[in-house]
């Protein structure tokens, strides 16, 4: 998954290869917190739309809305929608943090 997810950061959303290693390797590390949330990666990588897999009262979808995005998951390979799952990860891992990551306004 981590060489999918670089490949997919670099070829469809322009980033260096060295900060694509660093998010691949965030991402993939925080993994173990949530690991239905892999069904999510998958899905984004693929370009479909993200199931609502909750950890806690948090998917994709109740984030986006949070941040007045939801349109966003008419374009299933948005970055924001990866960045999203990994705030979820991250709520996962330590809830004050993710909460601070949830509810920042990435765009």
């Amino acid at each position: 998954m981590r060489n999918k997810i670089i490949a997919k950061l670099i070829n469809d959303h322009n980033y260096s290869q060295d900060l694509a290693e660093h998010e691949a390797d965030q991402i993939t590390s925080a993994l173990h917190f949530a690991p239905g949330l892999a069904q999510n990666i998958d899905e984004w990588l693929k370009g479909e739309t993200v199931s609502d897999i909750f950890v806690g009262r948090w998917c994709v979808r109740n984030v986006l809305t949070v941040r007045g995005h939801k349109a966003i998951l008419d374009h299933p390979g948005d970055i924001e929608i990866l960045q999203v799952i990994y705030s979820i990860l991250m709520y996962a891992a330590n809830p004050a943090i993710g909460k601070t990551l949830i509810f920042s306004i990435r765009r």
